[in-house]
């Protein structure tokens, strides 16, 4: 599975993936005992499990950078639940500028590499439209470039 994700991606189709997602294209993930388990390897970024929730809550998200999901501006909102994080040292341009609603908290992430979007913000697709329509048009774009190949 890991091999045709892979070779997906190389192909140029669009990818989005939400948390346990983009955990899965990373290179690892190091669970609390210690050991390290191989990912997908589609993303340059490892991940720690962690003892409790970080980030947990909503998050009003605005897109500083064109991505997959819509243009520079976009303004949407989802939510955080994860007991994971990034490791140190992995430096990766972020499309999404965000701001959480419990802790007040902003950060930059939704992580862009190649073809693919990844964020650990479950995104509320509902709150504004746009956003399957931006990955829908992607998506037959790529279906477009690939019949005339």
């Amino acid at each position: 599975m890991s091999s045709a994700i892979r070779a997906f991606v190389e192909s140029g189709k669009p990818v989005y993936a939400e948390c346990g997602g983009m955990i899965y294209l990373g290179r690892a993930l190091t669970t609390l005992d210690g050991r390290s388990y191989t990912m997908a390897g589609v993303l340059p970024m490892e991940f720690e499990m962690t003892p409790r929730l970080v980030n947990f809550g909503y998050v009003n998200v605005e897109f500083v950078e064109e991505c997959l999901l819509g243009d520079r501006g976009t303004q949407v909102r989802g939510h955080s639940f994860h007991c994971s994080r990034v490791l140190p040292g992995t430096h990766m341009p972020s499309a999404y500028r965000l701001k959480y609603t419990l802790s007040g908290r902003d950060e930059m992430e939704g992580y862009q590499f190649k073809n693919v979007l990844a964020s650990y913000v479950h995104l509320h697709f509902r709150g504004n439209p746009m956003l399957a329509t931006s990955l829908i048009t992607a998506a037959l774009r790529a279906r477009a470039e690939e019949v005339q190949v």
